[in-house]
């Protein structure tokens, strides 16, 4: 396992790279303890979103362009740089640098995650998330995969999130893992 990156030192071109040679390249299915098979697709057009990309455009109607293709585009050809988020937009880089600095922990939490059924309506949340994809740092730090269903038994990641407490998935049910698999995308 890798440990965290310095927010400070590295380049979302290079979080890419690791995300397109041990993320996207694989589909991820998870046996449930009652046999359900959930499968996970987890593709390259999913980084700028898990990464919150989208928030550093230069304007809200301009933010389309940072996610998906496009916003790949912007990182594969350094349009679009940490170095330039931190230096642009400074409150926006604090809120959303712990996404970058746990980036390495996704790899751990799709090989070894706890199955979260995520209901919203116990918070006060816009994340529109079925499901977390949970991996636990310590006893007070989680790392959480929210994912959308697409349909049955298929699910697509939608954001990325750490928090030091348990508020979203305190009182949500839950579902034991029995197997986890990765299967090679062509």
């Amino acid at each position: 396992m890798l440990g965290k990156y310095d927010a400070n030192k590295v380049e979302y071109k290079d979080i890419l790279m690791f995300f397109r040679d041990e993320i996207s390249v694989y589909e991820y299915r998870y046996t449930l303890e009652d046999n359900t098979t959930i499968l996970l697709k987890i593709k390259e057009q999913h980084f700028c979103k898990l990464l919150a990309l989208d928030e550093f455009a230069p304007s809200t109607y301009k933010r389309r362009m940072y996610l998906d293709e496009l916003g790949l585009e912007k990182v594969e050809k350094e349009e679009l740089t940490s170095v330039d988020s931190k230096n642009k937009k400074p409150k926006i880089w604090k809120t959303y640098k712990n996404r970058i600095e746990y980036f390495p922990y996704l790899r751990e939490l799709l090989l070894k995650p706890e199955y979260v059924i995520f209901n919203k309506q116990l918070l006060n949340t816009k994340i529109d998330a079925q499901i977390i994809l949970l991996y636990r740092l310590s006893e007070t730090e989680y790392i959480h995969l929210f994912c959308k269903q697409i349909k049955d038994n298929t699910i697509i990641p939608i954001t990325f999130l750490i928090h030091k407490n348990d508020k979203y998935i305190i009182n949500q049910e839950t579902k034991v893992i029995s197997k986890v698999e990765t299967v090679l995308v062509d």
